[in-house]
């Protein structure tokens, strides 16, 4: 039984991916694509959740849910933003470009310390996804809060990619379930 259970949260992260893939193919301003994005975004969540709670969690996992977010970023990026593209002030795209290579950087400079291709999954690494997970109910429902909305989205990203880097820069091994640079209160 236990081992059907460790497969449970990696085919919902599989399943995820599979979803981002059919974004790759919808109209980013129809309904099936809402309903395919709200499908992932809800995947994002319970697969972690289910790891957690069937106590199956392993880095094969955290590394298979952090390809899945980068695919799902990169599609994102590439389906969603340039329909808000002329409503974002050029230092807003700049803040957001270097947001994205920072982050690009950060997964490289794990892949070369740790020998794997994976994020933490910090507090606030889950705070930025789940503003990005919001940006097209939010950002694309007003053109006058798209550009606001994609400057604090890339702020918080840059900060958490930061607090990121910190934690690799301050880890002799990779932990993916380290949850913030500083220490948490003991229970």
């Amino acid at each position: 039984m236990h081992n059907i259970k460790s497969h449970i949260p990696n085919c919902i992260t599989i399943l995820r991916i599979i979803g981002t893939l059919f974004l790759s193919f919808l109209e980013p301003t129809g309904t099936p694509f809402l309903i395919v994005y709200t499908f992932c975004g809800f995947t994002d969540v319970l697969d972690g959740t289910l790891a957690r709670m069937l106590k199956v969690t392993s880095v094969q996992g955290a590394v298979l849910d952090s390809i899945s977010d980068l695919y799902f970023y990169c599609v994102m990026l590439g389906r969603v933003l340039p329909l808000a593209w002329s409503a974002i002030h050029p230092l807003t795209l700049g803040l957001i470009a270097f947001a994205v290579l920072l982050r690009f950087s950060v997964y490289l400079f794990a892949y070369f310390k740790f020998n794997v291709f994976s994020s933490q999954h910090t507090f606030a690494n889950k705070a930025t996804g789940f503003c990005v997970f919001l940006f097209p109910y939010v950002a694309l429902q007003s053109e006058a809060c798209t550009n606001v909305f994609c400057a604090v989205v890339a702020l918080i990203g840059t900060l958490a990619t930061l607090e990121e880097l910190f934690i690799h820069l301050s880890s002799k091994e990779y932990s993916p379930w380290r949850k913030t640079l500083f220490p948490l209160p003991k229970k």
